[in-house]
């Protein structure tokens, strides 16, 4: 918009015989054959300056934009819909809500695709698929944490735009972002059928509010990040809650291993299928 305000006010110039000092006078008809050299001058350094407005597509996912109420601002999502979702145009699907970690926070346009890093979003652009409704935002980079608001403002995102089974709703995060599968849960425990934290931590106050949502995390041995004994302080806490939940919570510990273990975790390299557990849980 500046670029051709700036072409405007140049091309009142020229008709005045004044010049600009970079594009000499000329008449209407040298301006039509010379706009698309002027468009390019200018525009160029301007947008180098400003955000795309648009989040950057990726290969397999749908980029798209969340009026945020709670952030204040747009925020940049991805949308993955599983093979059968176009021919079964009926059906509802199971939706997982995933939560990337501190370091894949962005301005939710061409900062977005960061989020492939890791995760489910990762293995769907490298061909794999899944049966679920799959929505991976972004937290703006102003953003300290994950807040709850933000994370249920994404959850009824998803059920206005696809068809979601409100049954089958399910959570993962690493290291921040399980943080936030801890914390929605807690406070909206009606909500998930399963949430799978990984490498997370989050306080246990009220945690018991949970006890109908099952549970399974994951935490390395060594974590210098996150310490593995304050995941395990929040599975002991959500299994002495009275009555206690009907599926114990559970806590698996890689040996050795540090903060990362999120991969491992996700691609099932340790014979872990945490997908087919969450499938096998509903409201």
């Amino acid at each position: 918009m500046y670029g051709l305000l700036y072409v405007q006010q140049v091309m009142e110039r020229s008709k005045q015989g004044q010049g600009s000092g970079i594009i000499p006078a000329m008449s209407p008809l040298g301006w039509a054959v010379r706009i698309p050299w002027v468009l390019l001058a200018v525009a160029a350094p301007l947008g180098a300056q400003t955000t795309s407005p648009m989040p950057a597509p990726a290969q397999r996912q749908r980029a798209m934009l969340l009026e945020s109420a709670s952030a204040g601002d747009r925020v940049g999502y991805y949308l993955y819909l599983p093979p059968a979702y176009d021919r079964d145009t009926t059906t509802r699907f199971p939706l997982l809500v995933f939560l990337h970690g501190i370091g894949e926070r962005g301005n939710g346009t061409s900062e977005l695709p960061r989020v492939l890093k890791f995760g489910p979003p990762r293995s769907i652009e490298r061909g794999r698929d899944f049966p679920f409704i799959i929505i991976t935002p972004q937290l703006p980079a102003r953003a300290g944490h994950w807040p709850v608001a933000l994370v249920d403002e994404v959850v009824r995102e998803a059920e206005r735009t696809a068809r979601v089974d409100s049954a089958r709703i399910y959570l993962t995060g690493l290291s921040d972002g399980g943080d936030a599968s801890w914390n929605y849960a807690m406070a909206h425990p009606s909500v998930p059928a399963a949430i799978v934290p990984i490498a997370s931590e989050a306080s246990p106050r009220g945690i018991c509010a949970m006890r109908g949502v099952p549970v399974w995390a994951f935490h390395g041995e060594r974590d210098r990040d996150v310490k593995l004994a304050v995941e395990q302080r929040l599975v002991d806490a959500l299994n002495a809650c009275q009555p206690p939940p009907d599926e114990p919570a559970r806590l698996t510990v890689y040996a050795g291993a540090g903060h990362l273990v999120w991969t491992r975790t996700y691609e099932g390299s340790d014979s872990v299928d945490i997908y087919a557990w969450l499938l096998a849980h509903h409201r």
